[in-house]
């Protein structure tokens, strides 16, 4: 998938929330329906991807797209408040392609390319901001299952790879919406951001770092509920 199109998909979801989102009040939501009523636990489906980049490699920009997908399990702490937790699996990283123009040989499409795939784990509380729109916030605790990293090199035409790199764990504060498209079907939009370096800056190659590097990332969801 191209940055190109990456944006445009992400833009019509926007576009499709915030015009569903001018129907808040028409229902109650589905956690406080009369048949729930004494109903304390829902477990969910959750279907997704990422939008994600690392901050300090020298790049900049969501480009690097990858699936965010589990299970969860929702609390009903009171009709107003909702805790939830997840175990999902989260494609993470960068991918910047730069051109080149050798004198020798003309343009030269040069490549970054990060891959990092986690095992996570985040925490939220949600708060009903209205039956149908929840403001949540929480921590996330990731576990580092995979990375790759490539390095186009045009001055001998190769790609360096390197594994192992990266820290094993990796904390993230995070923030969403989540909006309930119909019934048990919802939307959620989720900002998070590493809040421990995710490499020290000894294990990261010369000249793709400005300092320490963190996860920074939007993740588009769909939830079922049940």
């Amino acid at each position: 998938m191209t940055y190109l199109s990456l944006m445009k998909r992400i833009a019509a979801g926007l576009i499709l929330f915030f015009c569903a989102a001018s129907d808040l009040h028409a229902q109650e939501t589905y956690f406080n329906k009369a048949d729930y009523e004494r109903k304390v636990f829902f477990g969910s489906i959750v279907l997704g991807m990422n939008a994600a980049q690392i901050d300090g490699d020298t790049y900049s920009g969501f480009h690097k797209a990858g699936l965010n997908m589990g299970v969860g399990a929702y609390t009903r702490l009171s009709p107003k408040w909702l805790a939830n937790i997840e175990l999902l699996y989260s494609q993470k990283g960068a991918r910047q392609i730069n051109v080149y123009e050798s004198p020798a040989v003309g343009t030269i499409p040069l490549g970054y390319r990060a891959r990092l795939n986690y095992v996570e784990i985040p925490l939220t509380i949600q708060y009903l901001v209205y039956p149908k729109l929840h403001l949540g916030g929480g921590l996330s605790y990731s576990r580092l299952i995979s990375d790759k990293e490539e390095i186009d090199s045009y001055t001998a035409y190769t790609t360096q790879t390197t594994e192992g790199t990266f820290r094993k764990q990796d904390i993230n504060y995070l923030v969403s919406l989540q909006y309930q498209l119909y019934d048990n079907l919802f939307a959620r939009v989720r900002y998070q951001y590493s809040m421990l370096s995710i490499r020290d800056g000894s294990r990261i190659p010369v000249d793709f770092h400005s300092g320490s590097q963190f996860n920074n990332l939007f993740a588009f969801h769909l939830i079922c509920v049940f």
